[in-house]
Order: C-alpha cells, then structure tokens, then sequence
C-alpha cells in the first residue's frame, strides 16, 4: 500500500516535488519523504485477531522555507485525507507545524510533517 500511496503523490503533486520511500541521499527540492510507521490493533478478540486494523505513515514535507514546507504538507494532506485507495477510507490525523532542522546544512531543513491512517477490516 506505501506504493501506492507513494504512486499517487507522485503523479498529484506539481513537478519539482519529489516523492519517495524514506530520505533521499540528496535532494535540491521541495520532497515528501513516506515512512510506514507501524498499525494499530483494534477491537481485539482474545483468543483471537485484530477485527480491524490501522496502517499509519508519517509523510514529512520539507522545503527551505517555514511557508514552502507548509506549502507542500497542505497539497499532501487536501490530497489525501478522505481519499479511498484500493478500497480503503485515509484519514489525516494530524498536520504538524514547520520546525528547523538546525543539524542539517543543506538549505532543505524546514519540514511539517504529516500523520496519515487507513483503517481496514481483517
């Protein structure tokens, strides 16, 4: 499903913006980097499985300024929140506020991350 979902921002997002699994080894652009952050067991039957399940991504949007990463993470979460894909309702969480990273000395170090979910039955 990250695939997909990397697939999707992809082909939606304006040119220029790249898209990928992870951090890239080096970028001179605008990027949405997806990490799969685990899932959520809900509605557990013990003995037993998981009735539903929740795959959470954590999307973090960096540009080299506060506005561009605000920018980028406002298309990703408009884009994605309450989309169906392969079947499946995506929900944004939560959009969090540009930060700086001041580790890094590229001028790429503004991000604003953004929390996605599905929810599926099992």
């Amino acid at each position: 499903m990250t695939d997909d979902l990397i697939s999707l921002l992809t082909s939606a997002l304006p040119a220029g913006v790249t898209v990928c699994y992870g951090t890239p080894p080096t970028t001179d652009s605008p990027r949405v980097s997806v990490y799969d952050t685990g899932l959520d067991l809900l509605g557990r039957r013990l003995p037993g499985a998981a009735r539903v399940v929740r795959d959470r991504w954590s999307l973090v949007c960096v540009s080299n300024t506060p506005a561009g990463a605000r920018i980028v993470s406002d298309r990703v979460w408009r884009l994605l929140d309450g989309i169906y894909l392969g079947g499946d309702l995506f929900r944004v969480q939560v959009v969090y506020e540009s930060i700086e990273d001041r580790d890094d000395p590229s001028e790429w170090r503004w991000s604003s991350t953004v929390e996605l979910t599905r929810t599926h039955q099992r």
